[in-house]
């Protein structure tokens, strides 16, 4: 019983890394359907607000269109997430408490947002065809 909770508490702390690959999967279902030359030239008509909020990148993907979906729903939860812990530091200014709600928010935002996207990643993460590291399986349908 120990162990599960040595578990649940230092869950949260482990379940952060995600976000890097959901950052770099709505990048890898762009290039799905383009030569390298042909992304590279594509990623420059892209404007730094359409890379931060990626406002197209639904509209501009040709393929796995629905693991776009995926992605720009889980980049906008971490915005929000980032959001609500900006607004918790101002109001923890007045309060003094913010030790106590960053632990709630943290517990909150690991097992509703970041352990299902964790979840998802590793069955969707398979070894790389060149033998050294991951990469999304869909990748592998596609090319």
């Amino acid at each position: 019983m120990e162990v599960l909770f040595f578990i649940l508490k230092y869950l949260p702390l482990l379940t952060n890394c995600v976000w890097f690959d959901v950052i770099g999967g709505s990048y890898e279902v762009l290039k799905l359907g383009r030569s390298k030359n042909g992304y590279k030239k594509f990623k420059k008509t892209l404007t730094i607000w359409d890379r931060i909020f990626k406002l197209r990148f639904v509209k501009l993907s040709k393929r796995a269109v629905k693991f776009q979906y995926y992605f720009v729903i889980m980049t906008y939860l971490g915005y929000l997430c980032i959001l609500a812990l900006l607004i918790m530091w101002i109001v923890s200014l007045f309060t003094h408490n913010f030790e106590e709600m960053f632990l709630i928010f943290l517990y909150v935002k690991c097992y509703t947002f970041e352990l299902p996207a964790f979840v998802f990643t590793c069955l969707n993460m398979g070894r790389s065809k060149y033998g050294s590291g991951l990469d999304w399986t869909f990748i592998r349908e596609y090319s």
